[in-house]
């Protein structure tokens, strides 16, 4: 009996062992295979968040970026003036309309006649004659460059505004001094007509020129100097 207990104390103490050792080799085995996970998952963890852009903060503090300005927002050239009519929106004349190159339109090629604008600048009329507005005006002046004793019959007209609204001579006003009925021995006439304006605001006008009932029309649309 004393034999057989001592006996078993050792086999007894050796299946411990055993059992230990095989449930430790077991845990290794779990832990060696999670590895991997648990290693992504502290790398996922301790791994620093990406930088913020430097540029989306600022954005975001400026508010967002102003609008530039589209081509058709830019000031009108000189010579196609804003807000007034379009020398092709003229009625039709029996005789053409000339469409000058610059301040210049050729209106007989084979005669030499040109009908040049030589400026519209701003004026206050002075109405003294009947029917003659004073107030905000412009002085147009016109010179015809033909041969020595052309013949002329000139009429000039102002229109101003989208809807092109003819504007009021002043005949009155000390600077009218129409063109002249027959071109002089220099082979230039020049007159200066005088119009009232609806108001000191308007800025472009359209001026047409006839200095014959047989010859084209000169349209010259141009902004108001002074």
């Amino acid at each position: 009996m004393n034999i057989l207990s001592r006996g078993a104390a050792p086999v007894a103490v050796m299946v411990g062992v055993l059992v230990g050792t095989v449930a430790l080799a077991g845990c290794t085995a779990e832990g060696s295979s999670a590895g991997p996970d648990s290693a992504a998952v502290s790398a996922a963890a301790t791994s620093p968040a990406p930088a913020a852009s430097a540029e989306e903060p600022r954005a975001a503090h400026e508010g967002p970026a102003r609008a530039t300005a589209s081509p058709s927002s830019r000031p009108a050239p000189r010579g196609a003036v804003a807000g007034i009519p379009d020398p092709a929106d003229l009625p039709p004349m029996a005789t053409g309309i000339v469409q000058p190159d610059g301040d210049s339109a050729v209106t007989e090629p084979d005669r030499g006649t040109t009908v040049r604008l030589v400026g519209v600048t701003s004026h206050v009329a002075e109405g003294s004659g009947r029917g003659d507005l004073g107030g905000p005006a412009v002085l147009v002046e016109i010179r015809v460059d033909a041969p020595e004793g052309t013949e002329l019959a000139p009429f000039v007209d102002l229109r101003t505004g989208r809807d092109g609204v003819p504007a009021s001579p002043v005949t009155g006003d000390s600077e009218d001094r129409p063109l002249p009925g027959v071109v002089g021995r220099q082979g230039t006439a020049t007159g200066v007509y005088v119009f009232s304006l609806p108001s000191s605001d308007v800025t472009g006008v359209l001026v047409t020129v006839g200095i014959a009932s047989d010859t084209p029309v000169s349209a010259f649309a141009v902004e108001v100097d002074g």
